[in-house]
């Protein structure tokens, strides 16, 4: 088999274990508060899970069948987008993808890392024809099947491109030089959103000719993404372990996780903050020692789990939806991108976040802002309601 050349197009990876959660928010009405080490520990082992087994092998599916017929015939399409919800980690579902195809198929992965977003949004268009070796009078030196050798690999277009004035040059420049250049094969990722917004503001469907959906995961699949997570904990049932045989313990975790995948609908992020928020300290009088499965040595806390809900909204203002509609749209942003792309002033932008920062709606790490995932599906729910193009 050929060698193919696999350039990583990568942006900086946005720090989303949202370590910085507001505490009071991890607990249950009729439960202690989770000690803020452990909220920490736990959050860590979900932020090192790789890629969903069943996202990598839908990718790579995809992949593997768009680039032999790419390979095979002249006329096929040069590229495949992968469409996932606006909190999905695209960049770490292609490389873990692609980091396990290489090593099956000795194929050569080079990174090229663009500084966009949450960067200068001005300069993508000059990073990309830099580093696509792209320009004026740009024409593919092979065109011929024998030279299809060469995979770019984006994982964030929606981190490409800013709704304001100018914001889209990049956007058309990619479109523009996947259409005249059939030596180079593209796969791309995005969030469903920005790709519907993308195709209604500069039609990418017409040049981006195929696309995969992620699937959503069931109740068994996030079980066991999240069992690298969940296995160093003492988890007890609305009562002791004692109380539950293996068989019982199975049914509550079985239908636990088919309630987890159906409010979550099936988003990983969503999933696991939700099972976090399910969590409490048990109460004093409750002691992990008692349990036959416990070590007599073992200061593990015990820790219960309870019922997944979603949590309510505060109450939001008409500017509030399109202030999380931008944040949807790019998968998280800067404060000076977010007011670009609402028209406002960085100051009068700055007291809305700072409400929905109090109010748990967003999060943010240092200047970078993303919807908390838990909120995700009544606030996609509250944008269709409202006409938004989601």
């Amino acid at each position: 088999m050929k060698k193919i050349k696999l350039w990583l197009l990568d942006t900086p990876v946005k720090f989303k274990t949202w370590l910085g959660t507001k505490q009071e928010s991890l607990s249950t009405e009729t439960s202690e508060e989770l000690p803020l080490d452990f909220v920490k520990s736990v959050k860590r082992a979900i932020a090192d899970l790789p890629a969903p087994p069943t996202h990598q092998k839908a990718v790579q599916a995809a992949f593997v069948e768009a680039i032999a017929r790419w390979r095979e015939n002249p006329d096929a399409p040069n590229s495949l987008v992968i469409l996932g919800s606006p909190l999905d980690e695209m960049s770490r579902l292609f490389r873990d993808t692609l980091e396990a195809w290489e090593n099956e198929n000795g194929l050569r992965v080079r990174s090229v890392k663009s500084q966009m977003c949450p960067h200068d949004y001005a300069e993508i268009k000059t990073n990309f024809q830099v580093e696509l070796g792209v320009g004026e009078g740009f024409s593919p030196d092979n065109p011929e099947l024998e030279a299809r050798q060469e995979t770019i690999v984006i994982p964030r277009l929606d981190w490409c491109f800013l709704r304001c004035i100018g914001g889209l040059e990049a956007i058309e420049l990619l479109r523009d030089t996947i259409y005249k250049d059939a030596s180079r094969f593209w796969l791309i990722g995005c969030n469903q959103l920005a790709w519907t917004y993308l195709d209604y503001v500069v039609q990418v469907s017409a040049y981006f000719q195929q696309t995969q959906l992620l699937p959503q995961l069931n109740g068994s699949q996030l079980q066991e993404w999240l069992q690298p997570a969940r296995r160093e904990l003492k988890l007890y049932f609305n009562g002791s372990l004692d109380e539950l045989d293996e068989e019982e313990q199975a049914k509550l975790q079985e239908q636990y996780f088919d309630r987890l995948a159906n409010i979550s609908q099936g988003i990983t992020s969503v999933a696991a903050n939700l099972w976090l928020r399910s969590l409490y300290s048990e109460s004093p009088e409750t002691d992990a020692s008692d349990s036959p499965d416990a070590d007599s040595n073992s200061t593990v806390q015990p820790i219960g789990q309870g019922k997944a809900n979603l949590p309510d909204l505060p109450v939001l203002l008409p500017e509030d939806r399109y202030l999380l509609y931008s944040l949807l749209l790019h998968g998280g942003m800067s404060l000076s991108h977010l007011a670009l792309s609402l028209g406002e002033t960085e100051s009068n932008v700055q007291a809305r976040v700072h409400f929905l920062w109090l109010n748990d709606a967003i999060e943010r790490d240092r200047n970078f802002l993303w919807v908390e995932p838990a909120h995700y599906p009544r606030i996609s729910s509250l944008l269709a309601q409202n006409n938004f193009l989601v």
